[in-house]
């Protein structure tokens, strides 16, 4: 990716806040321990089949958009140099 590498990585670094989040949270829960360990169970076992199925496409649709990019920039240049 030439253009929009700074995408993935801000996508990378909110993911890895929220994991430090989740595990300040999950390490103190208090009396809603019960209540937590339930709605993850829940979560991993909708969000998990999902996730297994569909985490390439995001990053294979950004690298499709940043190729999009790099086309639009190579037509610019070749405007701008004909009308020099």
């Amino acid at each position: 990716m030439k253009y929009l590498k700074f995408v993935h990585a801000a996508a990378r670094h909110a993911i890895l806040c929220f994991s430090n989040l989740y595990c300040y949270a999950k390490d103190k829960p208090g009396p809603l321990k019960p209540v937590v360990e339930t709605i993850e169970g829940t979560v991993k076992n909708v969000v998990g089949p999902v996730y297994d199925r569909f985490h390439d496409v995001p990053l294979e649709l950004l690298k499709f958009v940043d190729w999009l990019e790099f086309k639009n920039v190579l037509c610019m240049i070749g405007l701008m140099l004909s009308c020099v």
